[in-house]
C-alpha cells in the first residue's frame, strides 16, 4: 500500500501539471519588477498550490527568508529549526487571505502546528523607553528597543504577496516575505515603521547572552573588524563596508549576523570562513535591498 506521503505527492504533482506555465510567466513577465529583477520564473519547481492561490518564488527567497528568521541574536521572529517551509505556506495559502489587492497578505493567521517563536513583546512605553537602543541593519536603519526575554512559541504566521493576476480561475501571487508570528499584540497593530514600536510599546526580546545586549565589542564585531579588508572584492564598496566609517551599514549588520551563525558552529573559524561569512552577510544585504 503506498504512504500517505506518496499518495499526496502524487496529488500535488497533478495539480502542477493543471498550471499553464507559458500563460503564467506571461503575466509575470508584464510585471517588469519581477521580469528583470527578481527574474522570477514559472516552474514546478518553485511553485506552491492551495487553495485558489497559486504563488511562484525565485529560487533563492525561500532559502533567504529562512536564514532572516534562523539567528537568535539578530532582533525578530525565529523559525524552527526543522521547518517546512513550502508546506507551511500551502497550509496558510488554503486559508482566507486577511488583505487583497495589490498585496495579498496572511497577517498572523494560525496554522496546523507551531512554525516559530515571536520575537516581540508589548509593555507600557515608560517601562520600554528605559530599554537599550538598537539601530536595525538596513536602509531606513530603524531605531529599536531590545532587552532580555524569551521569544514565545507560535502557530500563528504572516505571509506578504504580491497579485500577479488571474490565470484559469486561480489568483497568481509573488513571495514577498514570510515569518513566524503576527503584526499585534493584544490588540494593538504593530507600527509599518519601526522607529515607532518603542512610543507604542512594542521591543524585542533576546538572548541574556546575546552580544547585542553587551556594551563591549562582541566577537562577531571583533571578527569583522579583523578581516573585512581582506573580504573586500570591489575597492568601490570600502567606504560603505568599513565598520570605522559606516558601523551600522546594512552590509555590516547582515555580515554580523552571518559571523554569528558561523560561530554558533564553529567557535574557532579559518580564516576563509570567517570571508566567506562576511562575503555571504554582504550579498544578502544585497538581496534585500
Amino acid at each position: 500500500m503506498k504512504s500517505m506521503k506518496l499518495i499526496m505527492e502524487n496529488f500535488n504533482r497533478f495539480l502542477a501539471e493543471q498550471v499553464d506555465y507559458d500563460k503564467a510567466q506571461k503575466l509575470i513577465n508584464s510585471n517588469t519588477f519581477l521580469r528583470d529583477v527578481v527574474k522570477l520564473e514559472a516552474t514546478a519547481d518553485n511553485m506552491i498550490e492551495g487553495g485558489n492561490y497559486v504563488l511562484f518564488y525565485s529560487p533563492d527567497s525561500l532559502k533567504h527568508i529562512k536564514n532572516r528568521h534562523m539567528d537568535a541574536d539578530a532582533p525578530g521572529s525565529l523559525f524552527k529549526d526543522d521547518i517546512d517551509l513550502k508546506d507551511t505556506i500551502k497550509n496558510l495559502l488554503s486559508k482566507e487571505p486577511s488583505e487583497t489587492g495589490d498585496r495579498v497578505k496572511w497577517l498572523g493567521v494560525e496554522v496546523d502546528e507551531e512554525v516559530g517563536k515571536m520575537g516581540v513583546e508589548k509593555a507600557n512605553p515608560e517601562k520600554v523607553s528605559a530599554m537599550k537602543d538598537y539601530t536595525m541593519p538596513g536602509e531606513r536603519q530603524e531605531n529599536v528597543k531590545i532587552t532580555a526575554g524569551e521569544r514565545k512559541p507560535t502557530k500563528k504566521m504572516t505571509l506578504v504577496t504580491g497579485n500577479v493576476g488571474k490565470l484559469d480561475g486561480k489568483q497568481i501571487i509573488s513571495l514577498i516575505t514570510a515569518f513566524p508570528g503576527s503584526t499585534e499584540i493584544d490588540g494593538v497593530e504593530m507600527p509599518m515603521d519601526r522607529n515607532n514600536y518603542a512610543e507604542k510599546g512594542f521591543y524585542f526580546v533576546l538572548p541574556e547572552d546575546s552580544p547585542l545586549l553587551a556594551d563591549e565589542k562582541s566577537e562577531e564585531e571583533r571578527l569583522y573588524t579583523d578581516n573585512w579588508k581582506n573580504a573586500l572584492e570591489d575597492e568601490d564598496d570600502k567606504e560603505k563596508l568599513n565598520p570605522n566609517e559606516n558601523p551600522y551599514g546594512k552590509e555590516i549588520q547582515f555580515a554580523h549576523s552571518q559571523l554569528r551563525s558561523l560561530l554558533n558552529k564553529n567557535k574557532n573559524p579559518s580564516e576563509d570562513e570567517i570571508i566567506k561569512a562576511i562575503q555571504d552577510g554582504w550579498d544578502e544585504a544585497r538581496y534585500e535591498a
